[in-house]
């Protein structure tokens, strides 16, 4: 999960940037 938040403010920068882009995520679920 760390790694999805360290991402988050370069996803905002990105989307903030260009409109059209979009993210996919891809999550391993650890138990």
């Amino acid at each position: 999960m760390g790694d999805l938040m360290h991402a988050l403010p370069a996803i905002t920068e990105a989307k903030d940037h260009m409109n059209n882009i979009t993210f996919d995520w891809v999550v391993d679920k650890k138990l």
